[in-house]
Order: structure tokens, then sequence, then C-alpha cells
């Protein structure tokens, strides 16, 4: 039997576009393995649907003659298509393999983590960084209703697209100065492991910020069960450094960071009826807790997390306009269960709907909620941006975690 030709790597994103009126699909690379943006259309799309690990390469040949309308489709063009595909590290095969290690290796060795999209999502001079942010916080009003914020919710969308969420997050807490700063953001290339730590301090164009790597360390040998073995995903994620350049504006670069990546919960989002129950989360939860107990009053969590996310861009056939009704439904569930500190109904809800608006903040909110049981919190702004070219909607939120008569005290329990 011949033997089957690679898949494509399960970790790339893809982005149905239009181009001159033809379907196209626009290739993005969580690893940074595959420099910038790779437009795959014609008969390059048919070619790439075709590797899902079933199909040799006698296979392929005949599908594409056939689509061809016979005019023949050699064994020498799949052969070449394929190395194309290898040598851009856009197969599941050794040469990715060996590349994504040696990426890992060398991030290992590094001290700092590098800001991965500045000069392209945000300004890269600290001057003018730091008046886009300024400016941006100055469209925000505080909203707390007086009890102490231990927690903020913030979007991790594009610092454009979301400014005036992200405004009124960050105005929310611009009279604080918390000395530590638990930072969780989704990760979106975490594929081994459900949370994954990082020892590096987090440089970005407006200075330098410590991470307490001995409790991330520390963190990390005890969460091991479910711990990502190494810290890549954090090279490029950008739902930790949007936060942090509002930080830095607010509080300086004094404060202690904790910074923390959380992946999805897969299957166990079904067998499970809240976080804590699923295997190593528990563990993991009680040592957070642990951490935030040693110094309450000092310590601020903050989640860059975004909502549903909707249309083909995001898996689906039908266009956001025709779920965006359902998926604001479902928002609705969801933060109201924020609101209420109810981590039971947060969890059903989205396990009611087997996650199908792609709620990418989901594990981060679920655990953020478990940790904060019985905690109010209140919603400060929601939007959505369409994006008309994918037919395509992403929701995000800003919120903010408080104590009240019942849960003041600064501890948080079990």
């Amino acid at each position: 039997m011949e033997k089957k030709c690679p898949r494509l790597r399960y970790d790339l994103e893809f982005i149905p576009v239009s181009q001159e009126g033809m379907r196209a699909v626009l290739v993005k690379d969580p690893l940074g393995l595959t420099p910038g943006s790779l437009l795959i259309k014609g008969e390059l799309l048919a070619f790439v649907s075709l590797l899902d690990g079933t199909n040799a390469v006698d296979d392929i040949q005949l599908i594409l003659t056939r689509k061809r309308g016979g005019i023949i489709f050699s064994r020498g063009d799949v052969e070449r298509m394929l190395e194309e595909l290898e040598e851009a590290f856009l197969l599941d095969g050794p040469r990715y393999t060996a590349e994504k290690e040696k990426r890992a290796a060398d991030y290992l060795r590094q001290k700092e983590r590098a800001p991965a999209l500045a000069g392209r999502a945000y300004p890269k001079e600290a001057s003018e960084l730091r008046k886009f942010i300024t400016d941006i916080l100055a469209d925000g009003e505080a909203g707390s209703n007086g009890g102490k914020i231990r927690a903020l919710i913030a979007p991790h969308i594009d610092l454009y697209v979301g400014r005036g969420v992200y405004a009124q997050a960050y105005a929310s807490i611009q009279n604080m100065s918390p000395r530590r700063i638990v930072l969780l953001g989704t990760g979106h290339g975490l594929r081994n492991g459900v949370v994954c730590f990082t020892e590096k301090d987090f440089r970005t164009p407006l200075g330098l910020v410590r991470t307490d790597a001995e409790t991330a360390f520390r963190m990390k040998n005890k969460a091991a069960q479910i711990a990502s073995p190494d810290d890549l995903a954090h090279r490029s994620e950008h739902s930790l450094e949007f936060q942090l350049l509002f930080l830095q504006v607010l509080f300086g670069s004094d404060f202690t960071l904790l910074p923390l990546l959380m992946g999805a919960f897969g299957e166990d989002l079904q067998k499970a009826s809240r976080p804590r129950e699923v295997e190593g989360i528990a563990v993991f939860l009680e040592n957070m807790r642990e951490y935030i107990n040693e110094d309450s009053r000092e310590t601020l969590v903050v989640a860059g997390v975004d909502l549903s996310h909707i249309g083909p861009k995001f898996g689906h056939e039908s266009p956001a306009p025709a779920l965006i009704w359902e998926a604001k439904r479902h928002d609705e569930a969801l933060l109201r269960a924020i609101e209420q500190g109810d981590p039971l109904s947060f969890w059903e809800a989205n396990r009611k709907v087997r996650d199908r608006f792609n709620v990418c903040g989901f594990s981060v909110l679920a655990f953020l909620l478990e940790l904060f049981s019985g905690f109010p919190a209140q919603l400060l702004a929601y939007d959505v941006w369409h994006e008309e070219a994918t037919e395509s909607a992403v929701s995000f939120a800003a919120l903010i975690v408080q104590e009240n008569s019942r849960n003041q005290g600064g501890q948080i329990e079990g």
C-alpha cells in the first residue's frame, strides 16, 4: 500500500478570503516558522484540501485530474507541491518537528520574551506607543461601584478594533497600584498542555517587567500533569502582550509579573461539570489561590480574553450575520454567570452548545470564576467586530471582579 501524504499542520490558522471574486485562504503560522502570511488560491487550494493524512500521491493525482476535466495532473506535480509545502514548514512531518524543536530550544535559552508585535499591531517607538495607549485610556470612564477590584477582564482583540472596550477596561483600574500582577491569557498556539508557564521577563518598547520566575517554576512543576513542557506558546502570543502595554503606562514597569497562558479543555468540557473537575486543574487552582493569598491586597489578576468567534473564518458554514443573534444570546449567558460569580452556570452554558461559538477565552474565564467563586463582577463594555471580507465576527467585553460585603477580607477560598 502506498504511503499516505503528510497532513497539514494542526496548529495553522486558515482564514477564508475573497480575491478578485475567487475563493482563497490566508494561512497564518502562530509559531512563526512560516514568515508572514501565505495566500492559497486556485489549484493549490484544491490540493491542500486533500492533505488530511488519508490520501496517497496517486489518490491526489487522480482527484485533481478529475477536477481538471481529464487534463493530467502528474505524479511529479503532486510531489513538487508537497516538497514546496514542506519547505515552507506547512506539513506535519519530520522537517516541521525538527524546526519546532530547534526554535523551542533557542527560545528556552533566552532570558527575555521580546515584543512580538511592536511596529505591526502598535507603534514601535516608546514615545509614540505611550501616547497611543494614553489616548485610548482617555476615552474610558471608571465603572466600579465601590468594591475593591480583585481582577480585570479585558479584550485581546486588535488594539485599534477594540479601542473603546480597552479604554473602559483599563480606566477602571487607573487609580490602583498593585505590586504583583497575575496575567492570564488565551494560548492560541498552545497544543501540548492546558497551561503554559514562562520564567522569562517581558520586554516591550516601554521597558522590562520582571517575572516571578521562582513561582512560575514551582507552579509548573506542581501542575506538571497539565503544563506544557516548554514556553514556546508565549513567543508570539498577543493576549498577554497587549495587556502589558496598558499596565506599563498605568503602573510603570516595577511590578512583578506571573504570566500564564491557558489552552482548550477539549473533551473535558463534556465530561466535567466545572473546571476544577478537569484532571490536574484542582491542584493548579489551589496553588494559584495560595500565591494570591500570600499578598492579596497587592495582587491584581488580569485576563486577556475575547468571546464568541463566528463565521467561515472560524469554521462555520454560515456567515456571521446569520449567527450573530444566537452568539449574542450565548455571550449574555456567559456574562451573566461572570457577573454572578457562578462557575457552574458559566461552564454549563458553554457545554450546552458544545462550544459552538468558539469562545476563545473560555478556559481562562472558567478558571478565573473558580478562583474567585462567589465574587460579583461588573460589566463595563461589550462590543462585536464584523470582518466583512470573511463574513466573520468576534465579540469581546470588559469586566471587573470585586469584593462585596460577603467576601471582604482579602483571602480567596475554595
